[in-house]
């Protein structure tokens, strides 16, 4: 699926009809993957629902849509302005999350923060300060094994 929206964003047809050819002919049309902000929310949706990750592919319904527009144009009985609504669509999707990604981040960044330790220890350090507990791991693991 975003192979297919860059495609089109680039919107010279001597460009894009060629390269939708190629992925037409190389893609599985049942197995086009969700957009990633799409992909994201379904999967937490999902998981929140039944613990698992959600189905990474566009339904069939929509599969079957996206592939009969892109075989029309193809096919030459629509044009690839047609896709406009699409292309204008994709960029307030890209838009909207990055509004939202941001929105998030400067609400929680100050949270973080108060979490985050001044100095980032160097390994070494740090396993010197864990060497202890990490041995009576190791120790706890050979013992039940």
């Amino acid at each position: 699926m975003l192979s297919i929206s860059e495609t089109l964003d680039a919107r010279r047809p001597e460009l894009v009809l060629p390269q939708l050819r190629l992925i037409l002919g190389l893609a599985d049309p049942d197995r086009f993957v969700k957009p990633s902000d799409i992909l994201l929310t379904d999967d937490i949706r999902h998981f929140a629902w039944n613990g698992e990750p959600d189905r990474p592919f566009i339904s069939d319904s929509r599969s079957g849509q996206l592939h009969s527009a892109l075989r029309r144009v193809l096919d030459g009985h629509d044009s690839v302005r047609d896709f406009d609504e699409i292309i204008n669509e994709n960029v307030r999707q890209k838009e909207q999350f990055k509004r939202r990604v941001y929105g998030i981040r400067t609400e929680v960044h100050p949270q973080i923060r108060q979490f985050k330790p001044e100095e980032i220890p160097t390994f070494d350090s740090y396993l010197q300060d864990r060497s202890a507990s990490v041995a009576r791991d190791w120790a706890r693991r050979v013992r039940n094994a």
